[in-house]
């Protein structure tokens, strides 16, 4: 997959894409402010040991047990997929629990019907895609490998799950954090509980003076680097329920997967941490008359 298609899809009738939320509304937030991590006192430099990062990278991994966002889209462009120079910011709503439920939807406004929708269940990934005038549903597993030659079969929940909330990890034990040219900036190396594919290890880089998470870069064996996701705008985040605020969390994120040649920028404009989202959510059938694709572990693809 050369450049990220998720924006030439979602562009289909993009005058008519809307935003629909499916459960209670994000509360409005009348104010936001800046928040560290690293707490209690943000903006101000002092020692910090590794583990003291390490608690805080964790502290956020407990924090999220599920999250619903609107946001602003945007992704990779180039020529294969006739997207442009000049990537366009397009709406989209995301519903996640953890550890690996997703789903994101972008309907059609005239129709009330989905425009777009992807959704997985920690095993099996599900897509609704525009192919010309009509529809097709993509089905196969989360990790099935993406090198289909048809570009709207490589799409996969997992970048995604990634970028928005992180797994627990432990320092490695023949590395610790270092400097990195900024006497404010640390970066904390860490490894990662294995997918399915083998060990990931992670480097985490600390703004120290913000109190935040500026990167987080994931490797496979060989120190093969799967993503990177920067983060910035880290903001203040209200739990569904509860009044106040309880976490942070990043309002810009951009996401590259060098293996797959594309990148992600999500800007997001509302935010509500752990809301009451039902499994049911995660289980969607396809629509009657739409052909369905099988995509298997080989990621050899087959029409039904």
């Amino acid at each position: 997959m050369k450049v990220f298609v998720l924006l030439s899809i979602l562009s289909w009738r993009i005058g008519c894409i809307g935003l629909v939320a499916q459960a209670a509304k994000i509360p409005a937030t009348s104010e936001q402010f800046s928040c560290s991590l690293l707490n209690p006192q943000p903006r101000q430099v002092k020692p910090v040991d590794d583990s003291t990062l390490l608690d805080a990278y964790n502290s956020q991994v407990h924090l999220i047990r599920s999250l619903y966002v609107a946001a602003m889209v945007s992704g990779g462009s180039g020529k294969d997929h006739d997207t442009g120079d000049r990537s366009r910011e397009l709406p989209g709503i995301i519903k996640l629990v953890k550890p690996d439920l997703l789903r994101i939807t972008g309907v059609l406004r005239l129709t009330s019907s989905r425009g777009f929708e992807m959704t997985s269940d920690g095993h099996e990934f599900y897509l609704l895609v525009p192919e010309n005038d009509k529809k097709v549903v993509v089905v196969g597993p989360s990790d099935a490998p993406a090198k289909s030659k048809v570009p709207r079969e490589n799409l996969r929940p997992q970048p995604f799950l990634d970028a928005l909330r992180w797994q627990e990890g432990k320092l490695r034990a023949t590395a610790g954090s270092e400097q990195t040219g900024n006497s404010d900036t640390r970066t904390l190396e860490i490894e990662l509980p294995p997918s399915r594919s083998g060990a990931r290890t992670a480097k985490v880089k600390f703004d120290l003076r913000g109190g935040v998470v500026n990167s987080l870069a994931v490797y496979g064996e060989a120190g093969r680097l799967i993503y990177e996701a920067q983060y910035r705008g880290w903001k203040e985040m209200k739990a569904f329920s509860e009044q106040g605020p309880t976490g942070c969390f990043p309002r810009g994120i951009h996401l590259v997967r060098p293996d797959d040649d594309y990148e992600l920028n999500l800007r997001i404009t509302e935010i509500a941490l752990n809301p009451d989202i039902p499994m049911s959510t995660f289980r969607p059938s396809p629509p009657r008359g739409i052909p369905v694709v099988h995509v298997d572990m080989s990621g050899n693809s087959s029409e039904r």
